[in-house]
């Protein structure tokens, strides 16, 4: 589907705004999981410290978190290596 922009006078295809706007979410939704990841990693490390030092446990917050955090980076371990298997197998095929 196409249209006409008055502002800039020219025809734009909407498909192309379309994997635009899929491309731009796709990449804020992946730096939010890799954020989540590290300050959950960061969170972990310094909540342990401050447990030693105050001589208590582990927020249990901040463990499920942790946890969260590993589990979906196994996740994306595992679908990284079915990616490269394939591409090998592809260029292995060719």
């Amino acid at each position: 589907m196409t249209f006409f922009d008055i502002e800039s006078g020219r025809v734009v295809n909407m498909n192309s705004l379309y994997e635009t706007l899929v491309t731009s979410v796709g990449a804020g939704l992946s730096l939010l999981v890799e954020g989540f990841m590290v300050l959950s990693v960061v969170l972990f490390i310094v909540d342990g410290i401050k447990a030693k030092k105050q001589h208590r446990k582990r927020k249990a917050g901040i463990t499920v978190m942790f946890i969260f955090a590993v589990i979906i980076a196994a996740l994306s371990f595992i679908g990284v290596m079915f990616i490269l298997m394939a591409i090998s197998m592809y260029i292995a095929g060719s």
